[in-house]
């Protein structure tokens, strides 16, 4: 089995648990998923206010867009909630 080193924690995994980065090397992001859940948490809760503006000025700016997307996609998205 093959492994990679998180440079975060410093611990050597499986490569499953890292997320596949089409960018990178290995193909493999840098990071375990493990220490990619924690960063983004902590992220969202330092930035909530800023990502939530984000979000709404996005939702504002691209009514139409979305209005769209969700009558071509409405099975998919009913399908999703469902779950």
């Amino acid at each position: 089995m093959k492994t990679k080193k998180c440079t975060k924690c410093k611990i050597e995994k499986p490569l499953t648990e890292f997320h596949k980065d089409k960018y990178r090397k290995d193909g493999h992001s840098p990071r375990c998923k493990t220490c990619k859940a924690q960063y983004s948490a902590q992220h969202y809760a330092e930035n909530k206010e800023k990502i939530l503006e984000q979000k709404a000025q996005y939702r504002a700016e691209n009514k139409e867009k979305r209005a769209q997307y969700l009558a071509q996609n409405k099975e998919k998205i009913l399908a999703q909630v469902a779950q």
